[in-house]
């Protein structure tokens, strides 16, 4: 029997549902910093992506998006300021790289227990599953429809994604993630309010250097015990070490790029950039 070539690159249906699987954690915290917390649009969604394609061609595997969830949610709560991001965003990636560049990362791995990084997954997924209940049960302003019958419609759509989900779980032909966007599409088309096409500034854009001009002094102090220190431990066991043993468990023969240091190194890169 003929083996099948080893391509380095797979584009197919199920490659597009994987890539649709991460939306639901980057694109509520991106949205809502772009909205809330005055960043740059073209600046957050065009070198967030300009980075996994790199980290793709680099790795070449899937890579997990790996949003800061600390200081987004903490970001988004409290309205913090563009500078005050950002800051937090440059110390991130300071530590991150210092730890990848001077292989310490391997001593942190060495002494973390792997209960430890399967408790970080299951809290966050939990985190994640909660505040998605929470989303579901709440009245959504953009919706014309709030309610069928006695029920909230966001509840309601809420349940029909779950049963879709569910019933498309293993379905390689019609996988579940681009089946429930375009449902999200049409849900949103349907009984969505219209969107006002003055409120967008239709054309070509490129990411601005420094569009808020560089943070203060006061900025960089204040952004550390409130934010970057509560969300390293988090970066270094979840985006960090559990994201590598997780790429390494699932593609042992094409992961030999990706270790503790390597993930280290491009997330602090990241970050600065």
């Amino acid at each position: 029997m003929a083996q099948e070539p080893d391509r380095t690159f797979r584009f197919d249906r199920m490659e597009l549902s994987g890539s649709l699987g991460d939306l639901g954690t980057l694109l509520p915290f991106a949205v809502g910093m772009i909205v809330l917390n005055q960043m740059h649009a073209t600046n957050v969604l065009v070198t967030v992506g300009l980075f996994y394609i790199l980290a793709g061609l680099y790795f070449r595997v899937p890579v997990a998006v790996q949003p800061m969830k600390v200081i987004g949610g903490y970001a988004i709560a409290a309205g913090m300021t563009p500078h005050q991001v950002v800051s937090s965003g440059l110390w991130v990636g300071v530590l991150v790289l210092f730890l990848g560049v001077t292989g310490l990362i391997g001593i942190v791995r060495r002494y973390t227990p792997k209960s430890a990084v399967r408790g970080i997954q299951l809290a966050v997924g939990v985190v994640l599953l909660m505040e998605g209940l929470n989303l579901m049960m709440e009245r959504d302003p953009n919706l014309v429809v709030q309610t069928i019958g006695p029920m909230n419609t966001g509840l309601l759509l809420g349940a029909v994604g779950l049963v879709l989900t569910l019933l498309l779980l293993e379905n390689k032909k019609l996988p579940a993630a681009p089946v429930l966007i375009v449902f999200g599409i049409a849900v949103g088309l349907l009984i969505g309010k219209p969107l006002d096409e003055q409120a967008f500034a239709w054309g070509f854009h490129v990411p601005r250097p420094m569009p808020y001009g560089w943070p203060g002094l006061d900025d960089l102090v204040w952004v550390i015990p409130i934010v970057v220190l509560p969300q390293l431990p988090m970066t270094v066991g979840n985006a960090i070490i559990s994201n590598t043993d997780l790429t390494r468990e699932y593609f042992p023969e094409k992961a030999h790029r990706v270790t503790n240091r390597s993930v280290s190194i491009s997330q602090g890169l990241a970050n600065l950039v």
